[in-house]
């Protein structure tokens, strides 16, 4: 196992590996005896980081530097992406995420976290990407704001098409046209996000407003409060998933072809508070 801290940029993930690698060279060292050399008491603390249910403190650096070797331009680095993945706001990830760049000798390092984190910040950039491949789209930022229902500055529209070319999103073409070039974004599924976290509630908010202004005619809204067995959960997630994604193969136009842009969302969600009821 290459445990080289420069390919990574989850420091979740590198945790994880040194624990497989430990284990490969000892069978019986297990993610307690790891957590042991970290100083910790308990090793729960550092199973919820394998599954990403919390961020790595900054404080296991200097001892995973004990327990991996590492040098002090490694140490740097796994301390830089430890602050990235701790980062809270858009601003604080671009920060952190040049200081990992600078760190890292593979220049063709690809950050596709981050550049989803930017491109999640905000609904407004996924509107934006799919009505440019509308027919009859015009570069043009009050067409573009007279166009869309989502409450939209010019500045924001500006800003949001300046963000997606520089994402590789969008290209610009001769007669002031933007031209979609990346295929569908999609998110790692299962896993915690605060940038898709941010996005779903953005969105929501937006469904709220659209409720009572949309005509019934071109919307359709539906809620079922069922009675579920929770040992389905993933089943019925995987379900959804694959409805979702035969439902957008029928009805997503190609290019050029669309005259509008629809959202759609499905929700699952528990309403109970108690998971084990007696």
């Amino acid at each position: 196992m290459n445990l080289t801290v420069y390919n990574y940029q989850d420091p979740g993930a590198y945790i994880h590996d040194i624990w497989v690698w430990k284990k490969s060279k000892n069978p019986k060292f297990s993610l307690r005896s790891l957590a042991l050399q970290l100083g910790l008491k308990s090793h729960s603390s550092l199973y919820q980081i394998i599954q990403h249910d919390r961020p790595v403190p900054k404080s296991y650096v200097p001892k995973l530097k004990k327990i991996v070797g590492l040098d002090k331009d490694e140490c740097a680095y796994l301390e830089a992406i430890v602050d990235l993945s701790r980062a809270k706001t858009l601003q604080e990830k671009a920060y952190f995420l040049e200081r990992v760049k600078q760190l890292n000798p593979k220049k063709e390092f690809n950050f596709t976290e981050v550049n989803n984190f930017k491109f999640l910040s905000n609904p407004l950039n996924a509107a934006v990407l799919e009505l440019a491949t509308t027919k009859n789209f015009k570069n043009d930022l009050k067409w573009i704001q007279q166009k869309l229902s989502i409450k939209a500055t010019l500045s924001d529209i500006k800003a949001s098409i300046n963000l997606l070319l520089e994402l590789g999103f969008l290209k610009s073409a001769q007669g002031n046209k933007l031209i979609r070039y990346e295929a569908n974004i999609k998110s790692q599924q299962d896993v915690t996000n605060r940038a898709l976290q941010e996005y779903h509630i953005d969105l929501a908010k937006i469904v709220i407003d659209q409720i009572a202004k949309q005509d019934v005619s071109q919307r359709e809204f539906n809620g079922y409060i069922f009675n579920f067995d929770s040992k389905n959960i993933n089943k019925a997630k995987t379900k959804i998933r694959n409805f979702i994604r035969e439902f957008s193969e029928e009805f997503e136009a190609s290019p050029g072809d669309a005259d509008d842009v629809f959202c759609m969302q499905s929700n699952l969600f528990s309403l109970t508070k108690i998971k084990d009821i007696n």
